[in-house]
């Protein structure tokens, strides 16, 4: 009976950590949790109502995922992003759309080339609506697609890849100074190596969050059946 017992309390440990990984995944992936953020046992434990013993073990399903990682001197902290991985992200961009225009061209008929020209327009009368940010990066990108479609009237695919490539360099550069700002980006420039402390470079950036963590408020795990 001794045993049996034993068996349930720890299979509901088991649900409960399992519980709150998944919750404290969505929390990453929603951003409420940021990157290089500590994950702190005894938080987590009186966020969730539970003791520490499942929160430990929640935290190690995250190390296990990737998605956090346990740094000496700092405990667990939500994984930073690596530079080297955005810039793989952008370069895939890169041959995806650039796929695409090739494809476009080969296909593309007057009445497509026509819609696209229309929205465009459409663009540029919804800019006169944004903050000035907004509408010089408007702007920007208008011309750009004017270019992309120009190229695509005259069947050149080069040209066309071009003005995406070029398009999709911008965009890193001002995501990465963003994410640089709001010290998001690890030190180290390898995917998967050790992180270090995240960097807050200066500069300008795309956007600037006022740095405050949101939290959900307590969710009670029961600890007894692992629901939430």
């Amino acid at each position: 009976m001794g045993q049996t017992n034993l068996a349930h309390r720890i299979d509901a440990i088991q649900n409960t950590a399992e519980v709150i990984a998944q919750s404290l995944k969505e929390m990453i992936y929603e951003a409420e949790l940021k990157p290089g953020q500590p994950l702190i046992q005894e938080r987590i434990a009186e966020m969730f109502e539970v003791s520490r013993v499942p929160v430990r073990d929640a935290l190690q399903l995250l190390i296990g995922m990737g998605i956090a990682v346990n740094v000496p001197r700092r405990g667990v902290i939500v994984r930073p992003l690596s530079r080297a991985l955005l810039a793989e992200l952008f370069e895939i961009r890169k041959i995806l759309e650039g796929a695409a225009m090739r494809r476009a061209i080969r296909n593309a008929a007057p009445a497509h080339l026509r819609r696209l020209d229309g929205l465009i327009k459409q663009a540029r009368c919804a800019s006169t609506a944004m903050p000035a940010h907004g509408k010089a990066w408007i702007a920007t990108s208008i011309q750009r697609h004017k270019r992309v479609l120009a190229a695509l009237k005259h069947g050149d695919a080069e040209a066309a890849c071009a003005t995406i490539f070029e398009n999709i360099d911008s965009s890193e550069r001002e995501i990465t100074a963003c994410l640089r700002e709001m010290g998001w980006i690890e030190n180290s420039g390898e995917a998967d190596g050790p992180p270090g402390k995240p960097q807050h470079a200066r500069g300008d950036a795309v956007a600037r969050p006022d740095g405050r963590i949101e939290r959900r408020p307590a969710r009670r795990v029961n600890s007894r059946t692992g629901g939430a």
